[in-house]
C-alpha cells in the first residue's frame, strides 16, 4: 500500500510517500498562500516522477468523486482528518487500480524535521527576492535525475514572475557554482546567496538534463533585484 503524507504549516509544507514501512521520498517547500491547488498538483506530480513513481498514472477518483482538476485531488486530502484514509482510484498501464492513502501527522512521521522547521524557518526575503526553492542533491536523487557525477543543489520550484524565472531557471536544474564559487551542498548555496547585493551581477553555473540523456552545462546570468 502506498501512503501519501501531507503536512502544511505556517512556514513550510512537507510531503512524503511511503510504501509499506519504507519511506520512498519526502520533500519540504515553503508555504505560499497564493499558490493554487493546481500548482501544488503539478509540483507534486513532478516530484513523484523524480522519486520513480510513474507520471503516466492517472488518478481518476478520490473518495468516489471524479478528479478533473488539481483542486479535485488536493482539497479532499487536505480536508481529511489525520489518521483517516482516502480512497484513490487510478489507471496504471491501462488497468484500473485502487489504493488507500492514510493522512498522517508530520510531527509523528518526522519529529526532528518538524522541530527544525519550527526553530529555523526559511528566509522569506531570499525566497521572494530570487524565487528559487532548492535542496541538497543527494546521491539517490542525482542518480534518478541522470546526474550521478554532478554535485550541488537541485531546483525544486521556480516562482512565477521572479528573478529566477527571468534568468530561465527550470525545475530539476542543479546549481554547481555561484559567481565561480563551487556549490556542493545547501550550506554553500546559502553562504553565496547571502553575499549578493541588489544591483550586483550574478552568474550561476547550472547542470541541466538535456535530450538523449545528455547533461548540459548552462550559465544563467542577471542583476540581483532590489529587495521588495
Amino acid at each position: 500500500m502506498m501512503l501519501l503524507a501531507i503536512d502544511s504549516g505556517n512556514t513550510n509544507a512537507v510531503f512524503a510517500v511511503y510504501e509499506g514501512d519504507t519511506l520512498r521520498a519526502s520533500w519540504r517547500v515553503s508555504t505560499n498562500p497564493r499558490r493554487t491547488a493546481d500548482e501544488y498538483a503539478v509540483w507534486l506530480t513532478q516530484l513523484l516522477a523524480l522519486a520513480g513513481l510513474k507520471p503516466g498514472d492517472v488518478i481518476t477518483e478520490v473518495n468516489g468523486q471524479p478528479v478533473h482538476t488539481g483542486a479535485d485531488l488536493v482539497n479532499p486530502i487536505a480536508q481529511t482528518t489525520i489518521g483517516d484514509s482516502v480512497r484513490v482510484r487510478y489507471v496504471h498501464n491501462k488497468l484500473a487500480k485502487e489504493a488507500s492513502l492514510v493522512v498522517m501527522d508530520r510531527s509523528k512521521l518526522f519529529p526532528q524535521t518538524a522541530q527544525t522547521s519550527e526553530d529555523q524557518p526559511e528566509d522569506a526575503e531570499t525566497q521572494s527576492q530570487f524565487g528559487l526553492h532548492v535542496e541538497d542533491l543527494t546521491p539517490d536523487l542525482a542518480r534518478k535525475l541522470g546526474m550521478s557525477k554532478v554535485t550541488g543543489v537541485v531546483v525544486l520550484e521556480v516562482d512565477p514572475a521572479s528573478f529566477a524565472e527571468d534568468v530561465e531557471f527550470a525545475r530539476g536544474d542543479v546549481i554547481t557554482e555561484i559567481n565561480h564559487a563551487t556549490i556542493t551542498n545547501l550550506g554553500d548555496y546559502k553562504t553565496e546567496m547571502a553575499k549578493l547585493k541588489p544591483g550586483q551581477d550574478v552568474l550561476f553555473k547550472v547542470a541541466r538534463h538535456g535530450d538523449s540523456d545528455r547533461v548540459l552545462t548552462l550559465f544563467l546570468a542577471g542583476a540581483v533585484p532590489a529587495a521588495q
